[in-house]
């Protein structure tokens, strides 16, 4: 619950009744008037709040990788790393295809025929298209 009030004559005067029982410890904390009162039409909007917060934002050390907007993929799902022999360079092309025709047999065989077709359906329950 939160109330406000002002203070008159060194006590606090609340603004609505409330059900205080006598004796209940409470905190009181002073409003910063350099702050606009939530619901003030003076309010600044969320974009102005970012704006402000955006330069010390800047300020703060950063251990996200440079290339984070490329590859979004790969940090945010991982690195299986079972496609990494593909660009090793210490492997011939022979044994690239190998392993990538080991890959393959691990891949799922029972996926749907209309798969390419209807992928939203079965990733996000869309209606078919066929």
């Amino acid at each position: 619950m939160e109330v406000h009030g002002v203070i008159r004559g060194g006590v606090v005067v609340l603004s609505t009744e409330c059900d205080l029982t006598e004796g209940t410890e409470v905190s009181i904390v002073p409003v910063d008037r350099s702050r606009p009162l939530s619901g003030d039409e003076s309010e600044p909007t969320i974009g102005q709040k970012l704006a402000a917060l955006a330069p010390r934002m800047e300020s703060l050390p950063c251990d996200l990788p440079e290339d984070l907007a490329e590859n979004h993929d790969h940090y945010s799902e991982g690195n299986t790393g079972q496609l990494d022999f593909a660009t090793d360079p210490h492997m011939s092309l022979a044994e690239r295809m190998q392993k990538l025709a080991e890959w393959c047999e691990t891949l799922p065989t029972d996926l749907p025929s209309d798969l390419s077709v209807n992928h939203d359906h079965y990733l996000y329950g869309t209606p078919k298209r066929q």
